[in-house]
């Protein structure tokens, strides 16, 4: 047996002979007897000198070298990722799971386009980032200028908020480096808070309607405070035992993986409004009645007049339009029924936690933010109410009425003991005591 490259102490064994076909050998014409590596990690081959002379130390290397290639294989990979598959892994790992993909993904399209699909996440900085809001803020609404720019609440949902989505993604789970990753905060947009509620009119007028189904559901919103998707509930999810209607909340908690449900307490107009639904469909809670016979051709089925479907999101939003196209009733959207509901609350009660919880807010900070002002206008109608209770016979004093300063009175109107020292006025302070005194 060859023992050429051995310490002198050490015998080459079978299992030498195995490990030199793992990854080091000793070349047969080699003088210096070091040993070399040839090893193949993540589909790459890597060669070298292992500058070890024996078997336990070249083993020992090319371990090591096994253990440490793929992370700095990983770490060169992150570092070379592009925007194009930073928005794929995202949408793998986080966004396809949400009831928004749809709309995320073509805003996902319209980006894409305008950063571009190869542009590294590590090239994102604050120029670039601001020439895309720019850009963004340009854009009429529906890419139509009779409607005016998109508002500055649009170009955060598809602008700043996806690419922050995206690099703090890539950032967290694939350790991309972001030595530029732009200052968020700078980039947003002000947002004014749509404050659009149902008058007491027009509801009115929604009620003098010939759909007297929709109106049942509309009824269901404005009782429930719940969006539109949520509103369509299942039969499944009504407990009339326990007196609650279970609906999973659109956001997850902060911190939290598991997605959360909102108890609805069913109240006593809410229970004949449900009883009056019972038998119209085995599974679907709120149904509509056909108005004609008309085949559907994307779903290649036939709708008869006279006989009841399921509410559906998209057939309720377009009867909705209808609805308030024929009752004349201008800038009311669906999502204003759940604001309704809110404000209705807030003026019952006075107590924004309840709203809070009523909504299924996560963050109270978020009823704060649509809903606070209406608490500043019951301050302000309350502070009305105190002032002509306890005010309402003081006749404040006008700009002509108030006295003129004089010696011995306080502008303020209360009295001062005047004193004037034997020597005439001198620089020394005033002092009530000595003036007591002196009289």
């Amino acid at each position: 047996m060859n023992n050429y490259g051995l310490a002198p102490d050490e015998t080459k064994s079978d299992s030498d002979d195995a490990e030199s076909g793992k990854g080091y050998y000793l070349p047969a014409d080699s003088v210096d007897g070091v040993f070399r590596y040839d090893v193949q990690i993540a589909k790459q081959r890597y060669q070298g000198t292992t500058g070890c002379k024996t078997h336990a130390g070249a083993r020992a290397f090319v371990e090591e070298l096994r253990a440490g290639k793929p992370k700095d294989r990983v770490k060169a990979d992150a570092a070379r990722m592009t925007w194009i598959q930073g928005v794929s892994k995202y949408m793998v790992d986080k966004g396809n799971a949400t009831k928004s993909a749809d709309a995320t993904r073509e805003r996902f399209h319209l980006l894409t386009m305008r950063i571009g699909p190869d542009t590294k996440l590590q090239d994102i900085d604050d120029e670039l980032l601001g020439d895309i809001v720019s850009q963004r803020k340009e854009d009429y609404r529906w890419d139509d200028p009779m409607h005016g720019f998109v508002s500055g609440a649009m170009v955060n949902r598809s602008v700043t908020d996806l690419v922050k989505r995206v690099l703090t993604h890539a950032r967290k789970r694939y350790k991309v480096p972001l030595p530029d990753e732009p200052d968020w905060i700078e980039h947003a947009e002000g947002e004014e808070p749509r404050v659009r509620t149902l008058s007491e009119h027009e509801e009115a007028s929604l009620r003098r309607d010939k759909r007297k189904d929709l109106l049942e559901f509309i009824d269901f919103l404005l009782l429930t405070g719940l969006r539109l998707k949520a509103g369509l509930i299942l039969w499944n999810q009504v407990d009339f035992r326990e007196g609650v209607i279970t609906v999973q909340r659109l956001k997850r908690k902060k911190n939290s993986k598991t997605p959360t449900v909102q108890l609805i307490p069913i109240t006593p107009r809410l229970a004949a409004l449900l009883k009056a639904q019972e038998g119209r469909h085995e599974t679907f809670v709120f149904t509509y009645q056909a108005t004609h016979t008309q085949r559907i051709g994307r779903t290649d089925r036939t709708m008869v007049k006279g006989q009841r479907y399921p509410l559906t999101f998209e057939g309720f939003s377009s009867s909705w339009e209808d609805l308030c196209w024929r009752q004349n009733i201008d800038d009311l959207h669906i999502h204003d029924l759940r604001r309704t509901a809110a404000t209705r609350m807030l003026r019952a009660t006075g107590n924004i936690a309840i709203v809070s919880d009523f909504l299924g807010h996560s963050d109270i900070r978020m009823t704060m933010r649509y809903y606070a002002f209406l608490l500043t206008d019951d301050v302000r109608s309350a502070m009305v109410a105190m002032e002509q209770r306890y005010y309402g016979g003081v006749v404040m004093p006008s700009a002509e009425q108030e006295p003129h300063p004089q010696a011995g009175v306080c502008t303020c109107g209360a009295l001062r003991p005047a004193y004037m020292p034997t020597g005439g006025f001198s620089p020394v302070p005033y002092q009530p005591s000595v003036a007591t005194d002196a009289r």
